[in-house]
């Protein structure tokens, strides 16, 4: 929780968290800790914290659907409506770019 503490505040991310997503795009990684402390936080009824941390998520990373989508419900949009249909048209227009953990299974790695 220190460490959180330390992020929030201070923007200090730990040194071993690079380890666990050395290919994650760092907005990406500061957007989902972003929607983590505002979903918390709308948990605690800290609406205007969770806002704020809902805004700073879309913002670092806009075409993210684990982040942009998800809060939809959260924030009283509908995930299934027309501001979905928004998000997708805007991610079919940027690309379709993929967004998430890199992860490497048995299954995908070639084998020489």
């Amino acid at each position: 929780m220190n460490q959180v503490k330390d992020w929030v505040t201070e923007g200090i991310i730990p040194d071993d968290a690079n380890h666990i997503v050395e290919d994650f795009d760092q907005d990406e990684i500061t957007a989902r800790l972003h929607f983590r402390i505002a979903a918390n936080s709308l948990r605690v009824g800290l609406d205007e914290v969770s806002e704020q941390h809902f805004e700073k998520a879309e913002e670092l990373a806009p075409l993210d659907f684990t982040i942009v989508r998800a809060s939809m419900p959260l924030r009283g949009g509908n995930p299934f409506g027309e501001e979905f249909f928004d998000l997708y048209e805007r991610y079919q227009n940027a690309g379709s770019p993929y967004h998430g953990i890199p992860r490497r299974t048995a299954r995908l790695e070639k084998n020489d």
